[in-house]
């Protein structure tokens, strides 16, 4: 069995770059949840194609604004310093499941 000898991409300067002729063109869209946010609800997204457009999955950006309040649901004081935990999406969300044409294709507990 030979052994075929390789370098890394990032390396190899001195071979041709190849041209990438899939992808036509790129955008970023800001897609809305489904339903307005209450406590406990999903945080659902519908994201229909058309079959002529690819979307990366492992491009998909989640932005949150997020605030910090008391127990009771009050308003926490200016003065105090509250730095966010590690992880803290991970914290957030207890449960997440992907569908792909409604077929689930990944639920995590």
């Amino acid at each position: 069995m030979a052994k075929e000898i390789c370098m890394k991409t990032e390396l190899d300067l001195f071979s041709p770059n190849a041209i990438q002729l899939d992808v036509e063109c790129s955008k970023f869209a800001e897609i809305q949840p489904v339903v307005s946010l209450t406590d406990n609800s999903p945080l659902e997204f519908f994201i229909s194609g058309n079959g002529e457009q690819y979307l990366d999955l492992a491009l998909i950006i989640l932005h949150l604004k997020i605030k910090v309040v008391k127990k009771n649901g009050g308003k926490t004081a200016s003065t105090y310093h509250i730095p966010p935990i590690n992880y803290i999406l991970n914290t957030l969300f207890s449960e997440l499941s992907v569908f792909l044409n409604y077929r689930q294709i990944v639920n995590q507990v």
